[in-house]
């Protein structure tokens, strides 16, 4: 009787103290009784996505029909061969319908509890929002396309000078304008800076050194480039430091 009054004991505190976490965190945390296929959530769930928990389905359909239904089959077949396979842990990143009918972007994992004989008994998890995150990486998506296509359309070049390291990223466009491939030419400052015409280099380096210095708002300079061919293009080069805090 002692046992088994000790046993209810530690469950009950495990319950509060798995609370607690819930309640702490940000994130939508869920536990799911394999077995007896009982799925209970935190507050995150009413938090983040609107649901009343107290009208909430306790049952692993409620979360597999908010699923959105272009994910739904590739997030169960993952999480069903993390189930099955005996592995210790899961994650994904799928889209979960939110109360008011609007979609969420969610990254939801999991640790799998298993009993001696390997087969999964309790499931517990964390669903945490990152819509805010997606929109970000599709705004910085659709900038990087209409940039793509303004440099195009405008035949220009652009470069990307890390002063510390000395790395430069030259974009194919203007290393085609040279002749050469996008592979020809590594990211090295020095090897874009000998194709600058050798009666150039000194105006070139005393231009950048101006700007480095804060004698000029920018960079700018026109000169000649060494072509594949060893022909001479004119190039007119402008750019603009950025300085970290301590200037």
């Amino acid at each position: 009787m002692i046992d088994i009054i000790n046993e209810e004991t530690s469950l009950q505190a495990e319950k509060e103290r798995f609370q607690l976490v819930a309640k702490v965190t940000n994130d939508a945390v869920w536990d799911w009784n394999v077995l007896a296929n009982q799925l209970w959530w935190g507050q995150g769930l009413q938090t983040l996505f609107g649901y009343d928990l107290e009208t909430v389905d306790p049952s692993f359909d409620f979360w597999l029909n908010r699923i959105h239904p272009d994910d739904r089959a590739r997030v169960v077949s993952s999480f069903e061969t993390a189930i099955n396979t005996g592995k210790s842990t899961w994650s994904y990143e799928y889209r979960f319908r939110r109360a008011d009918e609007s979609w969420a972007y969610v990254f939801d994992r999991a640790y799998v509890i298993r009993n001696q004989t390997g087969e999964a008994v309790r499931a517990i998890g964390a669903m945490m929002d990152i819509s805010e995150r997606k929109r970000t990486e599709e705004a910085l998506r659709t900038i990087q396309e209409r940039y793509e296509l303004a440099v195009c359309a405008g035949e220009i070049g652009v470069w990307d000078w890390n002063i510390e390291t000395n790395e430069i990223y030259i974009d194919p466009n203007l290393k085609a304008a040279l002749g050469y491939t996008d592979l020809d030419i590594e990211n090295h400052l020095n090897n874009w800076y000998n194709l600058v015409h050798p009666d150039d280099r000194t105006i070139v380096f005393a231009a950048i050194k101006a700007h480095l210095e804060g004698l000029t708002p920018q960079y700018e300079i026109e000169h000649r480039r060494l072509h594949k061919d060893c022909s001479i293009r004119w190039f007119l080069s402008r750019g603009t430091a950025f300085s970290d805090a301590e200037g």
